[in-house]
């Protein structure tokens, strides 16, 4: 096992994939800082937790960031790289206290995000979002 980055203290990563057909993997990470920053105040407030600013990357086999994507401030819950490397698709949630889940999908050249999925009462809290080998 290798660890990426050892000395860096504050950046997590909420979850990635690997794409196998470009060794290429997306990444999402935060701040922990800022996570622990909006605890402490949800906390202090009695507030509802905001989510903290998740980063979505491109990476290569050799830690090198290939590409920025975007910055999304949701709950994400999942991600998934799209074998033709266009497209990246994620699942969030509403809220911590709201069961509706969305699942939208990311242009990674143009940096548009569309929906193409939102959960209902039959489709609650939609987790690991995965493209097929078709896409």
């Amino acid at each position: 096992m290798k660890i990426w980055d050892e000395a860096e203290k504050d950046k997590s990563i909420l979850d990635f994939d690997y794409n196998p057909h470009n060794n290429k993997l997306v990444l999402v990470s935060f701040s922990r800082t800022e996570d622990l920053q909006k605890l402490e105040e949800t906390n202090k407030n009695n507030s509802q937790l905001l989510p903290p600013k998740y980063s979505f990357d491109i990476y290569d086999i050799n830690k090198n960031q290939k590409k920025h994507i975007t910055v999304i401030e949701k709950f994400i819950s999942g991600v998934s790289f799209a074998n033709d490397e266009n497209n990246i698709l994620f699942s969030f949630d509403e809220g911590l206290e709201n069961p509706i889940s969305h699942v939208m999908e990311v242009d990674v050249d143009t940096q548009k995000i569309k929906p193409v999925f939102t959960g209902s009462n039959d489709y609650l809290k939609i987790r690991a979002v995965e493209y097929d080998e078709k896409k």
